[in-house]
């Protein structure tokens, strides 16, 4: 590694032409929809958040749901809540720390 970094070739890691992204002021869940994540953690195209959770509900923990016949759905609740800035409810809601607000 020390010889890869004193060589020419090496020049890449100790160069200051380096740039930083911009910060984004936008939260990570005006990117994808509560749809998307649940379709992004169940790597279904059919999956969606689940559809008898309250907007609070939704935003404290991820619920999804998705079809496994024509009358019966899977359900999963994640640890997990979704992403800050998610979109809920009605009236332009967004998930924030568990909470739609």
């Amino acid at each position: 590694m020390k010889k890869f970094i004193i060589s020419k070739n090496g020049n890449c890691v100790t160069s200051d032409q380096a740039t930083s992204l911009p910060e984004s002021s936008k939260n990570p869940g005006e990117y994808l929809s509560m749809t998307e994540q649940c379709q992004k953690r169940e790597k279904r195209s059919d999956a969606k958040p689940f559809r008898d959770s309250t907007p609070d509900q939704l935003c404290s923990q991820l619920r999804c749901e998705y079809p496994v016949s024509k009358t019966s759905y899977r359900i999963i609740t994640y640890s997990e809540r979704p992403l800050d800035g998610t979109p809920c409810g009605t009236k332009n809601g967004k998930c924030t720390e568990g909470k739609c607000v």
